[in-house]
């Protein structure tokens, strides 16, 4: 039996990354780039605002759903980056109000210098490339199901060279949902007519990877990496310790058989 497809988590799965936004040299960064498009801040009120924001997002986010007790919302953080710009603009009389509104492109510019400034090192784990071209062996189709943010993980994909690896993509911040939420994860497998019972979730986080994807009768593989959290290990099909791709496909090789 060929599985309908593998769906895998990017960061901590295949993809080991270190971020700081805490860091104060980020915030004169962006504080210095809002200064100069005509909208002042200073680094710590920005960051103060940058994640208050973001809380607010989310709140206002969370009863969009309802407040439904299984609903996991998301945010798109090129929201919060235009925002922050329209707190603080200044209108210049001799320029277009149109041409003084921030338009996507300039908030996915301010994105784009945020993770640039805020990541301390980003690189695939060994073999991951490798595996993902393996998988084709075991599963009609590979997909990215991921929580990440669509104005990173698109451009930091294609960097890393795994972009076309993929199917199709699901980034939370697209759906507005995240694992573990089932509306997320019942996407995938209604607009590609899976098959839950032959469709596996591979991930490195037991609630979001395991517990989520068993609630949508998915089978799980967990990969216990420098990224996961400090949890028990779940009770999943395989569990493996880093990113044991061989393991992984030998598991799921034999499970095909």
């Amino acid at each position: 039996m060929r599985y309908n497809a593998v769906l895998l988590d990017l960061y901590g799965t295949l993809v080991d990354i270190h971020t700081n936004e805490r860091d104060p040299k980020v915030w004169e960064i962006m504080a210095k780039r809002y200064t100069r498009r005509k909208a002042p801040w200073n680094p710590q009120e920005m960051e103060e605002a940058f994640f208050a924001t973001i809380s607010d997002l989310e709140k206002r986010a969370l009863e969009n759903c309802g407040n439904a007790p299984d609903a996991c919302p998301e945010i798109d953080i090129e929201k919060v980056f235009k925002l922050l710009y329209n707190q603080r603009r200044q209108y210049d009389p001799h320029l277009r109000p149109s041409s003084q509104n921030l338009r996507s492109r300039g908030a996915r510019r301010f994105g784009f210098f945020f993770r640039k400034a805020s990541t301390e090192y980003i690189r695939l784990y060994d073999g991951a490339a490798s595996f993902l071209k393996d998988l084709r062996d075991v599963a009609d189709k590979v997909i990215l199901l991921t929580n990440a943010q669509s104005l990173f993980v698109r451009q930091e994909m294609q960097n890393l060279g795994i972009f076309n690896l993929f199917d199709a993509l699901y980034i939370s911040s697209e759906w507005m949902r995240k694992k573990p939420d089932p509306y997320f994860y019942h996407i995938p497998l209604q607009i590609h007519h899976l098959d839950p019972a032959r469709t596996v979730m591979i991930g490195n986080d037991a609630i979001c990877d395991v517990q989520g994807a068993q609630a949508a009768g998915l089978h799980t593989v967990y990969l216990r990496t420098n990224l996961s959290p400090e949890e028990p290990l779940p009770q999943a099909d395989l569990c493996v310790e880093g990113p044991d791709y061989d393991a992984i496909l030998a598991y799921l090789r034999e499970s095909t058989r």
